[in-house]
């Protein structure tokens, strides 16, 4: 009681193999052997660009709420194309989820979450050796306009991301959208951890358990994706 069962803390692409504790070896000498070592069964310990150091300058901590807010609207919509809609508690089965909301309307927690992702994010960029600059910008960006089947949800919240289409990015900005997907990943793991939260085969807050706290090689695709789609946003 009280204990998970073994298979919780399998990789995706492991299988659980039961083996004897211990088989003859030569015992003549004396010596019993065992079942081999699995090499690969290493503890996953998230470790996100260091950025204690950096310092931004003031005109990007200017726009850190206004990405925050993006990262939202940018997630909200994937959940939603993913087939999610708002429920007043999260149910994984039936694919409902509380934060399908306007970012005001978030919890504390969420909303720190995206202010501190954002903040983050722009650190890594520069910590990677990277520069932020300041072009003139537009006169107003708009926002994406969707349309209202499937986006606008039972509370009336429809995600407004903004329509950054015309931007272009180049080879090596798209390395770095590859590195920030990644370090993302890692961030949220290490707020996870921090939490008491551990693996699990199915995602449950009650329990603090998540299928996705692994490393970034074994993460679902849909979730790389969304990641990256994040990163691009930026």
């Amino acid at each position: 009681d009280g204990f998970s069962p073994i298979y919780d803390s399998l990789l995706p692409t492991q299988i659980l193999a039961i083996d004897p504790c211990f088989y003859f070896g030569e015992l003549s000498k004396g010596t019993l052997a065992g079942p081999l070592p699995v090499e690969d069964d290493v503890a996953y310990v998230p470790a996100p660009v260091d950025t204690s150091t950096i310092q931004l300058p003031t005109f990007v901590e200017n726009i850190r709420d206004k990405l925050a807010e993006n990262i939202h609207e940018m997630w909200a919509m994937g959940k939603i194309e993913a087939g999610w809609t708002f429920g007043e508690r999260r149910d994984d089965t039936m694919g409902l989820h509380p934060c399908l909301t306007q970012f005001q309307n978030l919890p504390q927690a969420e909303k720190r979450y995206n202010v501190q992702l954002a903040l983050q994010t722009l650190r890594t960029i520069i910590a990677l050796g990277y520069n932020i600059s300041m072009d003139k910008p537009p006169a107003r960006i708009r926002a994406v306009r969707l349309p209202n089947d499937p986006f606008l949800q039972s509370n009336g919240y429809k995600p407004a991301p903004l329509d950054l289409s015309a931007i272009e990015l180049t080879q090596k900005m798209e390395e770095l959208v590859d590195l920030l997907a990644e370090n993302t990943h890692n961030l949220w793991a290490k707020e996870r951890i921090s939490q008491a939260w551990t693996y699990g085969l199915n995602e449950d807050s009650e329990c603090k358990r998540s299928p996705h706290l692994l490393p970034y090689t074994y993460v679902d695709e849909a979730i790389k994706i969304a990641n990256r789609n994040t990163a691009s946003e930026t």
